[in-house]
């Protein structure tokens, strides 16, 4: 890292008598109850299939052609695509992400945000 990046060390000595100290860390909060920041955005689809479905034994590249062929649209906007419990999940771009959901025959459906709640009532097993 070149010098002119570097931050100027501090030293408690060099600094000035008046200088203030810096500020105290915030306080804890219970995590289950607040979130600092949102979640980015799930942008992926999931191509649901049956359990003795032909598509199953497919490789990635050969869904991915499949896809594309249906949709009309092209290879390189497929950013992913990977295999799940449910059938095949992808990360397309947005521009072809309408086409992809319209598509007849297929069930490629979005993904569904899930949110977790702690009910003080309720126990942990039943």
């Amino acid at each position: 890292m070149p010098l002119a990046c570097r931050e100027p060390l501090e030293h408690p000595v060099l600094q000035p008598a008046n200088a203030k100290s810096p500020a105290p860390p915030p306080a804890k909060t219970n995590s289950l109850l607040v979130r600092a920041t949102a979640p980015p955005p799930d942008c992926r689809l999931f191509l649901k299939l049956d359990q003795n479905d032909r598509i199953r034994d497919l490789r990635a590249s050969e869904v991915k052609l499949l896809l594309c062929n249906k949709a009309k649209v092209n290879n390189a906007d497929f950013t992913s695509i990977f295999k799940v419990a449910s059938g095949w999940g992808m990360v397309v771009s947005d521009k072809v992400r309408p086409a992809l959901l319209n598509v007849t025959g297929l069930t490629i459906v979005p993904s569904t945000v899930w949110y977790t709640y702690v009910v003080p009532e309720v126990p942990n097993e039943l």
